[in-house]
């Protein structure tokens, strides 16, 4: 579980999140802390 937890936080790191300094970073946040939430409810 800890490997597939961190291989996702750094695929949406590395992939997922935009390149533009104008990201909303509590949007991001907001949902890595619900998919953190929902890998921990397994």
């Amino acid at each position: 579980m800890a490997f597939i937890g961190g291989a996702e936080i750094l695929n949406v790191l590395k992939e997922e999140r935009p390149e533009e300094r104008k990201s909303r970073y509590w949007a991001f946040l907001l949902g890595a802390g619900a998919c953190a939430v929902l890998l921990l409810a397994l």
